[in-house]
């Protein structure tokens, strides 16, 4: 099986559909104006990775935050699915750090957890096909594999977190042979490396901006002493989607654009 795409996107006409190489695929075509009542786009103003675009805008340079731009720019992932097992004990765990801890922290909502493989940044919405093409050849390149849920960490670390996760365990080489089969068909497109080195983890929150270094450091203290339950849930790695990452007025929305099953 290859790769499915998908046109969920209101803002926008699905305007043909063709059948090629054993793929469904549906682009995008004008752009027409949402219903007064669509949630509402807003600029983003805080990139954590480097961008992918054209060549007017280098790498790691953001692309402007008008309407038309984000309209021709899309922040994309490449993730695996979570099962709603590791999602409810990701959850589960939040809930274990103390009351008056908890509003020093964004916590992740269900629907949005996942394994992110790979993150692309902003780049041209002509490029999807390309990069849904790269996508389905590293994972027809590889088995099924499964993970487990690890303990809880944080980056940069527990005394002084800002971002807190629960690492993954199982078969991580094969893992981490799937990133690097995405890097390398990504190469293929001009989509570079990302400099930093592949840490893969489910993220559960983020520090508030400007908490005071004591209150970040006894949230750390807190996460670090919560124990996942036994037996650790598992993850089925059995597909890859890329995602395209809008951020609305209430909160981040990730829409599919593509699957593509492993083996």
């Amino acid at each position: 099986m290859g790769v499915m795409f998908h046109g969920q996107d209101q803002s926008v006409a699905s305007s043909w559909s063709r059948r090629t190489s054993g793929f469904v695929m549906r682009t995008d075509g004008r752009a027409r104006t949402p219903p007064a009542d669509s949630p509402q786009e807003i600029p983003r103003r805080d990139f954590h990775a480097p961008t992918v675009v054209g060549p007017q805008h280098p790498i790691g340079q953001n692309v402007p935050t008008t309407p038309d731009s984000r309209e021709e720019f899309w922040r994309l992932f490449i993730a695996a699915d979570l099962t709603q097992e590791a999602k409810q004990v990701l959850t589960g765990a939040a809930w274990k750090v103390p009351d008056y801890l908890r509003p020093n922290v964004r916590w992740s909502r269900a629907e949005m957890m996942h394994l992110t493989l790979r993150f692309i940044g902003d780049t041209s919405k002509d490029s999807v096909e390309a990069i849904s093409t790269c996508m389905a050849d590293a994972a027809k390149r590889t088995g099924k594999f499964t993970l487990r849920l690890d303990d809880t960490g944080a980056f940069p670390d527990l005394r002084q977190p800002k971002v807190l996760w629960v690492g993954i365990k199982g078969e991580v080489e094969r893992l981490q042979m799937l990133h690097s089969r995405l890097d390398g068909a990504l190469a293929t497109i001009d989509i570079k490396s990302e400099e930093r080195v592949y840490n893969p983890h489910l993220t559960v929150g983020r520090l508030q901006r400007q908490v005071p270094p004591i209150a970040a450091g006894q949230v750390g203290q807190a996460f670090s002493h919560i124990r996942l339950p036994e037996p650790r849930p598992t993850v089925p790695v059995e597909y890859l989607v890329l995602y395209r990452s809008r951020l609305m007025v209430d909160g981040p929305v990730y829409q599919e654009l593509a699957r593509a099953s492993l083996g």
